[in-house]
């Protein structure tokens, strides 16, 4: 989530980055760099791979910095550059482990959760083979509804910015979310019918 600049301070750094003002796209990049990368990270099981996806993307934005309309951030605009380097490289693999299972299984749903108290030794097994089992759904879905699922459940990102990122609209976000759900609920269905945690 794009939280570190205030609209009108992101405006007005575009402003002048498009202007050739190097020190303001450096601010932009300051800012988002982190962000990017958490995105990126979601995508690809390397954290260099990672690095090279937001460095690349962060160039390709300054270079076509003037074809930047401001019709989205500044943020999911890269953001979305970010992806497309990830998926045109073929390296869009969820990385493991990257989705704790307490943490976005609830009620016998797939969504994410308040974080819980310390768990017992036996408590913390389970839960770590059920983060494996999690893992390996994400990896069972589709690009397309893998990616949404991420970005929603993992990064934390809004509805509209995800659209955004993607370049597709917001009932497309939520229908993709519904059936990566459905599908995640679907093929966890024995660790959701066991868990301890579940109902919680």
């Amino acid at each position: 989530m794009a939280e570190d600049l205030d609209r009108d301070r992101e405006r007005e750094l575009v402003r002048l980055a498009k202007s050739g003002d190097k020190e303001a796209f450096g601010a932009l990049f300051t800012a988002y760099r982190e962000k990017v990368y958490a995105v990126a990270r979601k995508y690809v099981k390397n954290r260099e791979a990672a690095l090279d996806i937001v460095q690349e993307a962060f160039l390709r934005a300054f270079r076509s910095i003037g074809s930047f309309k401001g019709d989205s951030l500044f943020y999911t605009w890269v953001v979305r550059i970010a992806i497309n380097l990830a998926i045109d490289a073929g390296r869009r693999k969820h990385a493991d482990g990257n989705i704790p299972f307490d943490k976005y299984v609830e009620g016998g749903d797939i969504r994410p959760v308040k974080e819980r108290p310390a768990q017992s030794p036996g408590e913390a097994a389970e839960l770590s083979e059920m983060e494996e089992a999690l893992a390996r759904a994400i990896e069972e879905l589709s690009e397309n509804h893998r990616g949404v699922f991420l970005l929603h459940a993992a990064e934390g990102l809004a509805y509209k910015d995800i659209a955004e990122a993607l370049g597709i609209s917001i009932g497309t976000v939520m229908s993709r979310l519904h059936y990566a759900r459905k599908k995640l609920r679907e093929m966890l269905a024995g660790h959701l019918g066991r868990s301890r945690f579940v109902g919680m």
